[in-house]
């Protein structure tokens, strides 16, 4: 009972005794037996402070992180470093792992409604790049001189699109001309 009550006393949040340290903590002091006096509020802020961060910059010098693919070769060569060396930590890699992700948005039998828009857009974009006078209102009232979408090399070398948001959606109106719907038409432009 009596660390129960300094616990309640001290307001000690429940859940630290899921703290890897503990019981350990517990084992010394029993170790030590009846009488051990614990540290002063001077010891825990001074030199006992003082001495973890010790450790744990010593630890940190020692830590590695090695980041690959996510691919099972890669996955598998980093488990086995992370078993041999205690301080190897070995992460995927986060441009893959939300290229995995995204992949799947792409395709229209998990996602139709986004390939449909997606297809829309692309109409709607060579639409725009075949046009001149279409393209030349949207430089000027859009996109301040720039293109709609600018293809860039990424790592995983495909086509990355910079969108650029259409900020003056009234401005539209003036786009309006005898020209046949974009969407309605089945040709390509």
């Amino acid at each position: 009972m009596a660390v129960a009550r300094w616990w309640y006393d001290a307001n000690i949040p429940f859940n630290a005794t899921s703290s890897p340290y503990y019981q350990p903590a517990i084992d010394a002091m029993q170790a030590v037996g009846p009488g051990f006096k614990g540290p002063s509020y001077h010891d825990l802020r001074c030199p006992l402070l003082n001495n973890s961060v010790r450790e744990i910059r010593e630890y940190l010098l020692e830590l590695r992180e090695f980041v690959t693919d996510n691919e099972a070769a890669y996955k598998a060569a980093g488990k086995r470093l992370q078993a041999h060396y205690g301080s190897f930590y070995w992460s995927p890699c986060a441009a893959h792992c939300l290229d995995l992700m995204l992949e799947n948005f792409a395709k229209p039998q998990h996602f139709p409604h986004i390939d449909a828009t997606t297809q829309k857009a692309k109409k709607v974009t060579r639409y725009i790049y075949n046009h001149a006078w279409v393209l030349n209102t949207m430089r000027k009232d859009f996109t301040n001189g720039r293109d709609l979408c600018r293809p860039g090399i990424t790592r995983r070398t495909k086509d990355a699109l910079d969108p650029i948001s259409l900020e003056h959606v009234d401005v539209l109106d003036d786009w309006v001309s005898e020209e046949p719907s974009l969407l309605d038409e089945e040709e390509d432009y």
